[in-house]
């Protein structure tokens, strides 16, 4: 539950804790880089990091993929919202990939970690790579095909860790479903690596300065980057802002159509994409994570893109999306092709 305090972090401590927040993501990133298997994340960097506070909302993260970043949040709360806060034990790793439960497409996977420090929540880490293959009718789920079951293996939430410890059952299921299953484990391993370096930095910080202090300090620079990012919606005209563009084809037909209307009122922006096609026969169509995290990410180059990033970023901005909209797929849709087509 989120903290009600007037405490406040004196302004040394809050941008020590700040560039220690980064610097957790930071370390995620390097030790993913540097022992996973797969040239797509060692040589690509096709993967991201992020760190959340116990309510799990956006902490801080690594300057990784984009639309990994915002579209990761909605994959940590489709876990929590199967599991629950109080099913969450320390050790435990769990996974998802489903498009349809906080996914984009199925090559992206995400790994969520709790972060406890005296039994207590004290936060999450949350680590998201690109896998090279999970199945599916050709490699890497490249079919683009008509249903989402032609593109590979769709994880739900699943507990893949407890107590540090893998559940070889899973693991054995994920290693059947791939091309490359000497990559698929190396990777596997490197992700939980990620996340056992943030557990360590955070675990560290709250020795050194107490967890109050640092949850203190997590809601301070949420609300920080959140009157930056007010601050310049404020400097916009209010008003609606309209305009459409199409995709060139999705595979079976021509133009697909969108159409977006923002609605910017004082500090706040809505952005509604009423009147956009329906779901599409091919494999553009964009799960509601990945187009939330479009539209967050270039939101936020327009409005703070120098302003710490986190979910004071996301708070003064919501989204309208019909749903029966290829930008709002729904199963049986397949997906493979948003996060280039629908994300650009």
């Amino acid at each position: 539950m989120a903290i009600e305090t007037d405490d406040r972090v004196d302004p040394v401590t809050f941008e020590v804790l700040r560039s220690l927040f980064e610097y957790a993501c930071e370390r995620m990133t390097d030790v993913l880089k540097r022992s996973s298997f797969s040239p797509i994340l060692s040589d690509m960097l096709d993967f991201s990091n992020a760190v959340y506070d116990a309510d799990l909302q956006l902490l801080s993260q690594a300057a990784n993929c984009p639309v990994h970043l915002a579209a990761m949040k909605f994959s940590a709360e489709a876990i929590i919202s199967k599991f629950g806060f109080d099913d969450v034990h320390e050790g435990d790793v769990f996974v998802v990939n489903d498009p349809f439960q906080g996914g984009t497409h199925i090559p992206d996977i995400t790994f969520i970690m709790p972060i406890f420090f005296k039994d207590a929540i004290l936060g999450f880490a949350v680590s998201r790579g690109h896998w090279m293959d999970l199945g599916g009718g050709a490699a890497g789920g490249q079919s683009y095909g008509t249903h989402i079951a032609a593109e590979g293996l769709r994880l739900p939430p699943t507990k893949l860790y407890t107590n540090y410890k893998p559940n070889d059952q899973i693991v054995d299921i994920i290693l059947n479903n791939t091309r490359t299953p000497h990559f698929i484990k190396g990777d596997m391993q490197a992700h939980f690596g990620a996340l056992l370096a943030a557990e360590g930095e955070l675990q560290r910080a709250a020795e050194r300065y107490g967890a109050d202090v640092l949850q203190v300090a997590m809601k301070e620079l949420q609300g920080y980057t959140e009157r930056i990012v007010r601050k310049s919606i404020e400097a916009i005209p209010d008003g609606e802002y309209e305009a459409e563009d199409y995709a060139d084809t999705d595979g079976f037909r021509k133009k697909i159509q969108i159409k977006l209307k923002l609605i910017v009122k004082g500090s706040e922006i809505v952005v509604d994409f009423e009147g956009t096609d329906p779901q599409c026969e091919g494999a553009i169509n964009s799960p509601f994570a990945n187009t939330a995290s479009a539209v967050f990410y270039s939101l936020q180059f327009f409005l703070a893109p120098d302003a710490p990033q986190n979910q004071g970023m996301f708070n003064p901005i919501s989204i309208k999306l019909p749903e029966n909209c290829w930008l709002n797929a729904k199963w049986p849709s397949p997906t493979i092709g948003c996060t280039t087509l629908a994300s650009s």
